[in-house]
Protein backbone atom coordinates (compact mmCIF):
# COMPACT_ATOMS: atom_id res chain seq x y z
CA UNK A 1 0.00 0.00 0.00
CA UNK A 2 3.24 2.60 1.07
CA UNK A 3 4.50 1.85 -2.56
CA UNK A 4 1.13 2.05 -4.43
CA UNK A 5 1.14 5.75 -2.48
CA UNK A 6 4.60 6.17 -3.18
CA UNK A 7 4.39 5.59 -6.65
CA UNK A 8 1.07 8.03 -6.97
CA UNK A 9 2.83 10.67 -5.33
CA UNK A 10 6.01 10.40 -7.75
CA UNK A 11 3.49 10.65 -10.55
CA UNK A 12 1.53 13.51 -9.54
CA UNK A 13 4.55 15.57 -9.04
CA UNK A 14 6.35 14.18 -12.26
CA UNK A 15 2.85 15.79 -13.66
CA UNK A 16 2.95 19.04 -11.73
CA UNK A 17 6.50 19.52 -12.79
CA UNK A 18 6.31 18.91 -16.31
CA UNK A 19 3.20 20.72 -16.83
CA UNK A 20 4.89 23.82 -15.14
CA UNK A 21 7.99 23.78 -17.10
CA UNK A 22 5.72 23.49 -20.05
CA UNK A 23 3.67 26.74 -18.85
CA UNK A 24 6.51 28.84 -17.95
CA UNK A 25 9.36 28.01 -19.96
CA UNK A 26 7.32 27.55 -23.24
CA UNK A 27 9.22 28.99 -26.29
CA UNK A 28 6.84 31.64 -27.44
CA UNK A 29 9.18 33.79 -29.54
CA UNK A 30 10.31 30.44 -31.12
CA UNK A 31 6.76 29.46 -32.25
CA UNK A 32 6.34 33.20 -32.97
CA UNK A 33 8.48 33.29 -35.76
CA UNK A 34 7.78 29.89 -37.14
CA UNK A 35 4.43 30.91 -37.65
CA UNK A 36 5.42 33.97 -39.06
CA UNK A 37 7.87 32.17 -41.62
CA UNK A 38 5.23 29.49 -42.27
CA UNK A 39 2.57 32.10 -43.51
CA UNK A 40 5.09 34.39 -45.02
CA UNK A 41 6.15 31.03 -47.02
CA UNK A 42 2.99 29.35 -47.61
CA UNK A 43 0.65 32.87 -48.30
CA UNK A 44 2.66 35.66 -49.50
CA UNK A 45 -0.05 38.28 -49.33
CA UNK A 46 -0.31 37.58 -45.76
CA UNK A 47 1.49 39.02 -42.71
CA UNK A 48 0.85 38.43 -39.24
CA UNK A 49 1.75 39.50 -35.85
CA UNK A 50 1.32 37.89 -32.29
CA UNK A 51 1.81 39.26 -28.55
CA UNK A 52 2.06 36.24 -27.47
CA UNK A 53 1.74 32.63 -27.43
CA UNK A 54 1.21 30.22 -24.88
CA UNK A 55 -0.05 26.08 -23.75
CA UNK A 56 -3.64 26.13 -22.69
CA UNK A 57 -5.46 22.98 -21.16
CA UNK A 58 -5.81 20.53 -22.03
CA UNK A 59 -3.47 20.38 -25.37
CA UNK A 60 -3.97 23.44 -27.02
CA UNK A 61 -2.13 27.60 -27.86
CA UNK A 62 -3.65 29.95 -26.92
CA UNK A 63 -2.45 32.86 -29.01
CA UNK A 64 -3.11 36.98 -27.54
CA UNK A 65 -3.40 40.32 -29.33
CA UNK A 66 -3.34 38.49 -32.95
CA UNK A 67 -3.18 41.00 -36.19
CA UNK A 68 -3.40 39.39 -39.53
CA UNK A 69 -2.77 41.72 -42.61
CA UNK A 70 -3.37 41.04 -46.51
CA UNK A 71 -1.65 43.36 -48.89
CA UNK A 72 0.14 45.04 -46.03
CA UNK A 73 -4.09 46.52 -44.58
CA UNK A 74 -5.34 45.37 -41.47
CA UNK A 75 -7.34 41.97 -42.07
CA UNK A 76 -8.16 40.69 -38.41
CA UNK A 77 -7.66 41.79 -35.06
CA UNK A 78 -8.46 38.85 -32.11
CA UNK A 79 -7.86 39.13 -28.85
CA UNK A 80 -7.70 35.72 -27.81
CA UNK A 81 -7.68 32.59 -30.72
CA UNK A 82 -7.37 29.33 -29.15
CA UNK A 83 -5.67 26.64 -31.83
CA UNK A 84 -6.56 22.34 -31.00
CA UNK A 85 -5.63 20.00 -32.73
CA UNK A 86 -7.31 16.89 -34.06
CA UNK A 87 -4.84 14.26 -32.66
CA UNK A 88 -5.70 11.64 -34.99
CA UNK A 89 -4.80 13.36 -37.94
CA UNK A 90 -1.27 14.73 -36.47
CA UNK A 91 0.76 11.94 -38.33
CA UNK A 92 -1.00 11.86 -41.23
CA UNK A 93 -0.77 13.56 -44.31
CA UNK A 94 -3.71 15.79 -43.46
CA UNK A 95 -3.42 17.83 -40.80
CA UNK A 96 -6.52 19.49 -39.18
CA UNK A 97 -7.08 22.13 -36.21
CA UNK A 98 -9.91 23.86 -34.90
CA UNK A 99 -10.01 27.23 -33.79
CA UNK A 100 -12.08 29.30 -31.71
CA UNK A 101 -11.81 33.02 -30.37
CA UNK A 102 -12.99 36.40 -29.77
CA UNK A 103 -12.49 39.46 -31.95
CA UNK A 104 -14.41 42.76 -32.46
CA UNK A 105 -16.79 41.65 -29.19
CA UNK A 106 -18.15 38.58 -30.98
CA UNK A 107 -16.75 35.09 -31.87
CA UNK A 108 -14.54 33.96 -34.27
CA UNK A 109 -14.79 29.93 -34.72
CA UNK A 110 -13.54 27.49 -37.16
CA UNK A 111 -11.07 24.54 -38.75
CA UNK A 112 -8.00 24.08 -40.32
CA UNK A 113 -6.98 21.55 -42.97
CA UNK A 114 -3.58 21.35 -43.99
CA UNK A 115 -2.24 18.48 -46.60
CA UNK A 116 0.93 17.74 -47.56
CA UNK A 117 1.47 15.46 -50.86
CA UNK A 118 5.31 14.61 -52.08
CA UNK A 119 5.08 17.71 -54.36
CA UNK A 120 2.59 20.03 -53.16
CA UNK A 121 0.75 21.56 -50.20
CA UNK A 122 -2.71 23.16 -49.67
CA UNK A 123 -4.41 24.78 -46.87
CA UNK A 124 -7.90 24.75 -46.55
CA UNK A 125 -9.72 27.01 -43.61
CA UNK A 126 -13.19 27.57 -42.83
CA UNK A 127 -14.60 30.07 -40.49
CA UNK A 128 -18.08 31.31 -38.80
CA UNK A 129 -18.04 34.98 -38.01
CA UNK A 130 -20.52 35.54 -35.26
CA UNK A 131 -21.87 38.55 -33.77
CA UNK A 132 -19.05 40.46 -35.00
CA UNK A 133 -19.36 44.79 -33.66
CA UNK A 134 -18.70 46.45 -36.79
CA UNK A 135 -18.31 49.90 -34.85
CA UNK A 136 -14.73 48.21 -33.68
CA UNK A 137 -13.33 47.32 -36.83
CA UNK A 138 -11.15 50.31 -37.33
CA UNK A 139 -10.08 49.25 -40.55
CA UNK A 140 -13.17 49.10 -41.69
CA UNK A 141 -13.96 52.93 -40.67
CA UNK A 142 -10.40 53.92 -42.01
CA UNK A 143 -11.40 52.88 -45.40
CA UNK A 144 -14.76 53.69 -45.26
CA UNK A 145 -13.85 57.11 -43.75
CA UNK A 146 -17.26 57.00 -42.08
CA UNK A 147 -18.52 55.85 -38.60
CA UNK A 148 -20.18 52.37 -39.29
CA UNK A 149 -22.03 50.43 -36.73
CA UNK A 150 -23.74 47.29 -37.12
CA UNK A 151 -23.80 43.35 -36.89
CA UNK A 152 -21.95 40.95 -39.13
CA UNK A 153 -22.71 37.37 -38.87
CA UNK A 154 -21.04 34.94 -41.82
CA UNK A 155 -18.97 31.78 -42.88
CA UNK A 156 -15.69 32.14 -44.85
CA UNK A 157 -14.07 29.50 -46.99
CA UNK A 158 -10.23 30.14 -47.98
CA UNK A 159 -8.43 27.27 -49.71
CA UNK A 160 -4.95 27.74 -51.31
CA UNK A 161 -3.01 24.91 -53.50
CA UNK A 162 0.15 24.93 -55.53
CA UNK A 163 -1.76 26.64 -58.47
CA UNK A 164 -4.26 29.17 -57.01
CA UNK A 165 -5.88 31.07 -53.97
CA UNK A 166 -9.40 31.75 -53.48
CA UNK A 167 -11.72 33.12 -50.82
CA UNK A 168 -15.55 32.53 -51.00
CA UNK A 169 -17.67 33.90 -48.25
CA UNK A 170 -21.09 34.44 -47.22
CA UNK A 171 -22.09 37.63 -44.70
CA UNK A 172 -25.06 38.59 -43.40
CA UNK A 173 -24.97 42.34 -41.86
CA UNK A 174 -27.83 43.46 -39.50
CA UNK A 175 -28.91 47.11 -37.90
CA UNK A 176 -26.01 48.69 -40.04
CA UNK A 177 -25.69 52.77 -39.09
CA UNK A 178 -23.68 54.35 -41.66
CA UNK A 179 -22.86 58.12 -40.30
CA UNK A 180 -21.66 60.43 -43.55
CA UNK A 181 -19.09 62.72 -43.15
CA UNK A 182 -20.82 64.89 -46.11
CA UNK A 183 -24.55 65.04 -46.40
CA UNK A 184 -26.38 63.11 -49.53
CA UNK A 185 -29.79 64.44 -50.37
CA UNK A 186 -30.44 65.80 -47.04
CA UNK A 187 -29.44 62.39 -45.69
CA UNK A 188 -26.91 63.00 -42.83
CA UNK A 189 -26.69 58.73 -41.92
CA UNK A 190 -27.88 55.47 -44.28
CA UNK A 191 -29.49 53.05 -42.24
CA UNK A 192 -29.91 49.65 -43.05
CA UNK A 193 -32.16 46.56 -41.64
CA UNK A 194 -30.57 43.70 -43.62
CA UNK A 195 -27.67 43.38 -46.38
CA UNK A 196 -26.55 39.48 -47.41
CA UNK A 197 -23.71 39.05 -49.28
CA UNK A 198 -22.03 36.54 -51.41
CA UNK A 199 -18.38 37.29 -52.91
CA UNK A 200 -15.83 35.09 -53.84
CA UNK A 201 -11.91 36.49 -54.25
CA UNK A 202 -9.86 34.76 -57.04
CA UNK A 203 -5.92 36.18 -57.54
CA UNK A 204 -6.46 39.56 -56.02
CA UNK A 205 -9.86 39.72 -58.34
CA UNK A 206 -12.94 40.56 -55.71
CA UNK A 207 -16.15 39.62 -57.48
CA UNK A 208 -19.62 40.47 -55.70
CA UNK A 209 -21.79 37.74 -56.78
CA UNK A 210 -24.82 38.81 -55.06
CA UNK A 211 -25.66 42.17 -52.51
CA UNK A 212 -29.18 42.71 -51.55
CA UNK A 213 -29.83 46.06 -49.32
CA UNK A 214 -32.97 46.32 -47.37
CA UNK A 215 -33.14 49.78 -45.22
CA UNK A 216 -34.88 52.04 -43.65
CA UNK A 217 -34.61 54.36 -46.23
CA UNK A 218 -34.35 52.19 -49.05
CA UNK A 219 -33.31 48.67 -50.69
CA UNK A 220 -31.07 48.23 -53.29
CA UNK A 221 -28.62 45.80 -54.85
CA UNK A 222 -25.42 45.86 -56.18
CA UNK A 223 -22.46 43.57 -58.16
CA UNK A 224 -19.71 43.71 -59.87
CA UNK A 225 -16.01 43.60 -59.56
CA UNK A 226 -13.03 45.14 -57.75
CA UNK A 227 -9.64 44.58 -58.97
CA UNK A 228 -7.59 44.49 -55.45
CA UNK A 229 -4.06 46.14 -55.73
CA UNK A 230 -1.22 46.23 -52.78
CA UNK A 231 -2.15 50.07 -51.92
CA UNK A 232 -6.14 48.85 -51.15
CA UNK A 233 -7.30 52.59 -51.71
CA UNK A 234 -5.98 52.33 -55.11
CA UNK A 235 -8.12 49.09 -55.89
CA UNK A 236 -10.09 49.58 -59.17
CA UNK A 237 -13.71 49.64 -59.15
CA UNK A 238 -16.51 48.15 -61.94
CA UNK A 239 -19.60 47.92 -59.85
CA UNK A 240 -23.27 48.55 -60.96
CA UNK A 241 -26.48 48.37 -59.07
CA UNK A 242 -30.21 50.05 -58.44
CA UNK A 243 -31.49 51.95 -55.53
CA UNK A 244 -35.23 51.60 -54.65
CA UNK A 245 -36.16 54.65 -52.87
CA UNK A 246 -38.84 54.30 -49.67
CA UNK A 247 -41.60 57.00 -49.48
CA UNK A 248 -40.83 58.53 -46.55
CA UNK A 249 -36.97 59.14 -47.77
CA UNK A 250 -38.18 60.47 -51.15
CA UNK A 251 -40.86 63.38 -49.14
CA UNK A 252 -37.96 63.85 -46.64
CA UNK A 253 -35.91 65.23 -50.18
CA UNK A 254 -38.65 66.92 -51.75
CA UNK A 255 -40.57 66.24 -54.90
CA UNK A 256 -38.66 68.25 -57.22
CA UNK A 257 -34.81 65.90 -56.74
CA UNK A 258 -37.38 63.41 -56.23
CA UNK A 259 -37.93 63.24 -59.80
CA UNK A 260 -34.63 63.73 -60.66
CA UNK A 261 -32.89 61.11 -59.47
CA UNK A 262 -35.01 58.47 -59.07
CA UNK A 263 -37.82 58.96 -62.05
CA UNK A 264 -40.34 56.19 -62.53
CA UNK A 265 -39.83 53.07 -64.68
CA UNK A 266 -42.01 51.14 -66.86
CA UNK A 267 -44.39 49.68 -64.32
CA UNK A 268 -44.39 52.96 -62.53
CA UNK A 269 -41.92 52.25 -59.06
CA UNK A 270 -39.35 55.05 -58.71
CA UNK A 271 -36.08 53.11 -58.81
CA UNK A 272 -31.90 54.60 -59.63
CA UNK A 273 -29.57 52.43 -61.55
CA UNK A 274 -26.05 53.46 -61.01
CA UNK A 275 -21.94 52.47 -61.92
CA UNK A 276 -18.92 53.07 -59.64
CA UNK A 277 -16.25 53.25 -61.66
CA UNK A 278 -12.38 54.21 -60.22
CA UNK A 279 -10.66 53.49 -56.89
CA UNK A 280 -11.49 53.79 -53.09
CA UNK A 281 -9.87 56.91 -52.41
CA UNK A 282 -11.19 58.19 -55.94
CA UNK A 283 -14.15 56.65 -56.47
CA UNK A 284 -16.57 57.96 -59.80
CA UNK A 285 -20.48 57.36 -59.66
CA UNK A 286 -22.67 57.50 -63.26
CA UNK A 287 -25.99 57.03 -63.42
CA UNK A 288 -27.50 54.31 -65.95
Amino acid sequence: MKNIRRWVLYSLYIIITTVFFIYHLFPSETVKEYIAQYLCRTTADCDITIDRIKPAFPASLMFSDLHLYYLNSPLLTADEIKVTPKFSTLLRRKATFFFKGQAYKGKIVGKIDMMEEPFSQSVLVHTNLIDIQLMDVTALQNISGQKVSGLLNGQVAYNRTEDAETINAFSQLSDLRVDLSTPILNLKSLRFRDIQTDISINNKNLIIKRCIVKGVQMDGQISGSIAIRNDIGKSSLNLTGAIKPHHLFLAGIGKGLSSIFFPKNKTGAKSLFFGVRGTFEKPSFYLK
